[in-house]
């Protein structure tokens, strides 16, 4: 959008700066980004938080990363939505937190009343206005975030990963709606993502790594191989259960029968109830009324590992190694095959003894979800259930995920609970569709006896 000077000279919004790569170029790239939405697509630890930090000179140690990134120049005042959304909510209740810019910049009363109101609107159920954000899943803080960014006076927004809870439909509604606002109010967006397919949302798209940040003219499709895996012996039997959470039906007399599974996906909108199933599955939420009956070869006395969508509320303010010491202790991690659990780390880049002394909260959270997916997928688990486990990583990272979890689940069980459709479809040999409440084979998996 051209803004109008005071001598009739026009003036273009944008975001200027130039990267320079210390090892791999020898000259500087220049970059221009005008208003509206640009996305760069980057693999996990290919420096899109860095990226961010360096723009927003939110302070950086340049010892740290491969790149250098001068003479910046912005319109004005940049916002980040961070990769956690946890770490962008500050209100106790869905009005105070939708309240929150409006109050801090003096709006009237009255507009932040409409302004309160238009955004429990936006939201995708209709939640009490006094709901603590805290119980919102993954993809209702994402849309929240969404929602109070869009009420700031920033010039520049900086979104780090933070769309991947989303569905497609929502995410395709929020894209939809960041564009418009962009080009109505004068905006730049930079979305930095993990997923491939997500460039397609804009033509102003790029694709950062080691080496090189450069844009991405094609968008070609990319694809998972065909995977073998071997038939499962587990059976779930979901009879008549009802669940409300505070102000929300989740369930009324959901009925679901499957049996003779080995990795069972559970695809669904934001809200439509799959973490909730994984927690009745799992044991740590309760029906009201109905039954949930789940075996393996006809015994229901099974063990289950859960990994969290928000992967720190595992290991708190423990580190990687107190962790892995409280498993011992109760006898569910052998330390016998310690090395082995620290050999299957590096095939995700990750060193074990660069990160056990430190505190979870101190770690990325891609560096902690796959650590904990590696070390629960080598403890005496009979089943895993996994919420969104490929949340922050890139197609080839995706790839060696599907890999490892196919060598290291013969002999175990997989849930895996994901807004990921393709990696869902690419591994798992039976589905729960939650907007439809529907069960399928999935026939693009081929079963084989080991």
């Amino acid at each position: 959008v051209l803004l109008q000077g005071l001598f009739g000279v026009l003036y273009m919004i944008e975001l200027r700066f130039s990267i320079y790569y210390k090892k791999f170029k020898s000259e500087y790239l220049k970059v221009k980004l005008e208003e509206g939405l640009h996305i760069v697509y980057g693999e996990s630890g290919s420096g899109k938080s860095a990226f961010i930090k360096f723009i927003s000179n939110y302070g950086l140690d340049l010892k740290k990363v491969n790149y250098v990134i001068t003479d910046i120049h912005h319109p004005g005042k940049v916002y980040i939505i961070f990769q956690n959304p946890d770490q962008q909510i500050i209100g106790r209740t869905l009005i105070s937190e939708l309240a929150f810019s409006s109050e801090c910049s003096g709006i009237n009363p009255d507009k932040i009343e409409k302004i309160v109101a238009d955004g429990l609107k936006m939201l995708p159920y209709s939640f009490d206005p006094n709901r603590n954000p805290a119980f919102l899943s993954g993809g209702e803080k994402e849309i929240l975030n969404l929602i109070t960014t869009m009420q700031t006076n920033a010039d520049v927004i900086l979104i780090d990963d933070g769309l991947s809870f989303l569905s497609e439909n929502n995410k395709k509604e929020f894209v939809d709606l960041l564009k418009y606002w962009s080009n109505k109010e004068d905006k730049i967006i930079v979305w930095f993502t993990s997923n491939w397919s997500d460039l397609g949302y804009s033509e102003s798209r790029w694709k950062l790594d080691l080496a090189s940040f450069e844009k991405v003219n094609t968008l070609e499709k990319k694809d998972y191989n065909k995977i073998f895996i071997s038939p499962g012996e587990l059976s779930l039997h979901v009879d008549q259960v009802t669940f409300s959470y505070n102000d929300r039906d989740i369930f009324n007399n959901f009925n679901i029968s499957l049996m003779k599974c080995r990795f069972l996906g559970i695809l669904g909108n934001n809200g439509s109830g799959k973490t909730t199933l994984a927690g009745l599955i799992n044991g740590h939420l309760k029906p009201s009324s109905g039954t949930i009956k789940i075996e393996i070869n006809g015994s229901s006395d099974i063990t289950t590992g859960y990994l969290d969508q928000f992967p720190e509320n595992l290991i708190r303010l423990n580190t990687p190694a107190e962790l892995m010491e409280g498993l011992i202790e109760n006898g569910i991690f052998d330390p016998a095959i310690s090395k082995t659990f620290y050999k299957q780390l590096l095939r995700f880049q990750i060193l074990w003894d660069q990160i056990a002394d430190q505190k979870g909260i101190e770690l990325t959270w891609v560096i902690l979800r796959t650590m904990l997916l590696v070390l629960m997928a080598h403890c005496n688990y009979d089943l895993l259930i996994l919420d969104e486990p490929t949340f922050g990583l890139g197609h080839e990272q995706k790839k060696t995920l599907r890999s490892f979890l196919k060598e290291c689940m013969d002999t175990k069980h997989l849930f895996i609970v994901s807004h990921d459709q393709n990696f869902v479809q690419s591994i798992c040999d039976q589905i729960i569709f939650m907007d439809e409440k529907k069960h399928i084979y999935n026939e693009n998996i081929n079963l084989e006896r080991i």
